[in-house]
């Protein structure tokens, strides 16, 4: 996808998107309590993004491995969303190892 078309797309999400929206519903397994889901909103994680930036310090030549499971808040976080904002490359692997087609 070109960056014209990503500014156009993300001009339209922004106007769709309210802070407060419910972005995901994050389960957890119960180990120290019992299972529950909680909802996370899209000012959730543009909160801790924003947070984790201040510490984080991510060059755009930066790479990530991320071991956590895609649903944990911190994976979304820290290996995800902080590193989307600067603009690294962002590559999926397959079980297999191979990378996964763009």
């Amino acid at each position: 996808m070109d960056r014209k078309k990503i500014r156009r797309h993300l001009k339209l999400y922004r106007k769709v998107l309210v802070p407060m929206n419910i972005a995901n519903i994050s389960y957890t397994s119960g180990t120290t309590a019992d299972p529950k889901g909680i909802m996370l909103s899209h000012l959730n994680y543009a909160t801790n993004v924003i947070q984790a930036n201040t510490v984080l310090e991510i060059s755009q030549d930066y790479k990530t491995l991320a071991l956590l499971p895609w649903d944990h808040s911190f994976a979304h976080t820290a290996c995800l969303y902080t590193f989307m904002l600067k603009e690294p490359r962002l590559d999926r692997f397959r079980q297999d190892g191979r990378q996964w087609k763009h």
